[in-house]
């Protein structure tokens, strides 16, 4: 899936599943993740369920993992 990116370019978008199939990371361990507000997500206008993150994100939520501190992500999609 595309996304519309931030400065109106266009992004790739996976489901979770989709990330968890290219990562390797249980399907489970990403929501939990989403649900605790360390990896940023977002359900499209139109769908009730199915959730997204862009291309490149479960990385920088990796790579925070690794460093040992877990960011928390704002309501806004800022980095707490």
């Amino acid at each position: 899936m595309a996304c519309v990116g931030e400065i109106g370019g266009h992004m790739r978008c996976l489901t979770l599943r989709e990330a968890a199939r290219e990562t390797g990371i249980s399907y489970k361990t990403l929501l939990e993740a989403v649900r605790g507000g360390e990896l940023k997500a977002f359900i499209p206008c139109g769908l009730t369920r199915k959730r997204f993150v862009r291309d490149g994100e479960v990385e920088r939520w990796l790579q925070q993992m690794e460093k040992g501190a877990p960011s928390q992500v704002v309501a806004d999609g800022r980095n707490a």
